[in-house]
């Protein structure tokens, strides 16, 4: 209906006024029930003796209006992103990079609004830390047209250093080449994965230079991660041999592995566990272990994370300064005996020495005495 009065009005004009023309678009329905975009051009040629009427044009143009529709819903949806997207957005005149846009996320980001920025470089506003960045991203526009995932930092308005992930094309708009660059804000991002990375090299420095024997494996045996010192103690030659030997073969005995597991499941962990090992040579050796598990949300045992120390030396020094103790303890005693046997000889020896004194060379009794004197002296 709304045609209908506007192709009226326009008539009733072009009547009023001989040899004018008049070019209108309106909707014409079809027999089928839809649609068309008719474009009508109208000419008064009433005065004309050869024509004597309106001389009448029609053009479907259903085909152009739709892409003039499909392009504005477009425009809308670009209009929208562009304005509500949390990343910054914004459009430079590759000529000399003067901005023509922002959106609210460069804003939000960068500080500055479009008051500020709006026909003014990137270089005025000192905006690359590293003039560098600036460089690989003209160098990528010129030779491919486009530039992906180049993470550079920027200084925001208020001095702070933000790091950013950013993509950005050629366009031609109006004729005109003009940089579209979106760069999303990874500076929190970057914090994290950066502190990240200081905790896990504190901790592989910590793992690597522990004292003890420390490993990481499966609950079925299979070593994950140890450090040098969980190889000195087996007599791994290296990392590798140790992760292709199973866990389970530095148990003297299967039974021993098992009640481990049992023990980890059970009670989460173990503390200052004493046991015998078996090197990967054969040879017995004692270890203190304190180990724990690691269960996933359904109470499963995934990991067992342990830390083990060499005792075997210490226990052979024990054994040692035990074996030392007993000799000391027999020689004391023996020490004791002696003196407590010598003072019973004592009064025989003199008393032996004052016979002698006494009874005469051809006493029958001097040869028993000479015995008993020497055998004395002997004791």
């Amino acid at each position: 209906p709304e045609d209908i009065e506007k192709l009226q009005k326009e008539f009733y004009a072009l009547l009023e006024k001989d040899n004018s023309s008049i070019t209108i678009e309106y909707r014409y329905k079809c027999k089928n029930g839809t649609y068309a975009w008719i474009e009508l051009t109208a000419v008064n040629c009433i005065n004309d003796t050869t024509i004597n009427g309106i001389l009448l044009n029609y053009h479907d143009i259903s085909d152009r209006k739709q892409a003039e529709n499909d392009l504005r819903k477009s425009e809308e949806k670009f209009r929208a992103t562009f304005r509500t997207s949390p990343d910054a957005i914004n459009l430079n005149r590759a000529e000399d990079g003067l901005y023509i846009d922002i959106n609210d996320g460069f804003t939000k980001i960068m500080g500055y609004s479009r008051e500020d920025i709006i026909g003014k470089s990137s270089l005025e506003f000192n905006i690359w830390n590293d003039s560098k960045d600036r460089e690989k991203l003209v160098s990528g526009l010129k030779k491919n047209g486009l530039v992906e995932n180049l993470e550079v930092k920027f200084i925001s308005k208020d001095g702070q250093i933000k790091t950013g992930l950013m993509s950005a094309r050629i366009l031609s708009i109006e004729n005109e080449n003009t940089i579209l660059s979106i760069t999303r804000d990874i500076t929190e991002k970057k914090q994290i994965e950066d502190q990240l990375k200081r905790n896990e090299e504190r901790y592989r420095k910590y793992f690597e230079e522990d004292l003890s024997g420390s490993y990481i494996s499966t609950p079925e045996g299979q070593l994950i991660a140890c450090n040098k010192e969980y190889l000195k103690i087996f007599g791994f030659k290296n990392t590798q041999e140790a992760l292709k030997t199973p866990i389970s073969k530095i148990f003297e005995t299967f039974g021993e592995r098992a009640v481990f597991l049992q023990t980890i499941a059970k009670e989460k962990k173990i503390i200052n566990k004493e046991s015998k090992f078996q090197k990967l040579d054969g040879a017995i050796i004692s270890v203190v272990e304190n180990a724990s598990g690691v269960f996933n949300e359904n109470g499963e045992l995934k990991e067992i994370r342990g830390f083990i120390l060499d005792l075997t030396e210490q226990r052979r020094l024990e054994s040692q300064i035990q074996q030392s103790q007993k000799m000391e303890s027999i020689g004391t005693l023996a020490g004791g005996i002696a003196h407590d046997f010598n003072n019973i000889l004592f009064p025989i020896v003199g008393h032996t020495e004052i016979l002698l004194e006494d009874v005469s060379e051809n006493s029958p009794f001097r040869d028993s005495l000479n015995e008993i004197y020497t055998g004395s002296l002997r004791a």
